[in-house]
């Protein structure tokens, strides 16, 4: 049975990169073998989103954010990032606030303190900044995260995550 390539448009299986750049290309192949072609291909559709998403947060933090605290911080992200899950699966929908990127919530509520505004009310700001600037993470990227960090964490434990 022939399957279908999920090496994604930017790296076409058996091409060469399009840029001109050296790399390893590795395709999955959707062949029918666990049952149902079609969910072969979306799961590894998913899995090349999360490996870009991966690169990209990457190339900003480097990988010191994680072999600074090991296995204990990949857990404690990981559980961050299921909490937010949990919160959208019992709520109607997302509490912007719970799901703004930390520093730029930080970030407001500091910049609130120094105008005098604290507490809740600073708290009420953010989540409105959180509203009207779109500075939210989307719920499907939040499963992304999961799963990234799920390979983060099996790359840490085989020592497979540089120093």
């Amino acid at each position: 049975m022939s399957g279908k390539s999920a090496c994604g448009d930017q790296y076409p299986a058996g091409e060469p990169f399009k840029d001109g750049s050296t790399g390893d290309t590795i395709c999955l192949v959707a062949d029918g073998s666990s049952g149902d072609r079609d969910l072969e291909l979306e799961f590894a559709r998913a899995m090349l989103k999360g490996f870009e998403v991966f690169k990209a947060k990457q190339a900003s933090y480097g990988p010191r954010n994680i072999s600074s605290m090991g296995l204990h911080g990949v857990a404690v992200r990981l559980n961050d990032k299921l909490q937010r899950i949990i919160r959208f699966v019992t709520r109607k929908g997302p509490d912007p606030l719970d799901i703004l990127k930390a520093d730029v919530a930080i970030q407001v509520i500091e910049l609130c303190n120094q105008f005098g505004i604290e507490g809740e009310d600073a708290t009420e700001f953010a989540y409105r900044v959180a509203k009207l600037t779109g500075k939210q993470e989307a719920y499907s990227d939040t499963w992304i995260d999961t799963g990234n960090y799920g390979f983060i964490g099996y790359l840490v434990q085989n020592g497979l995550w540089p120093e």
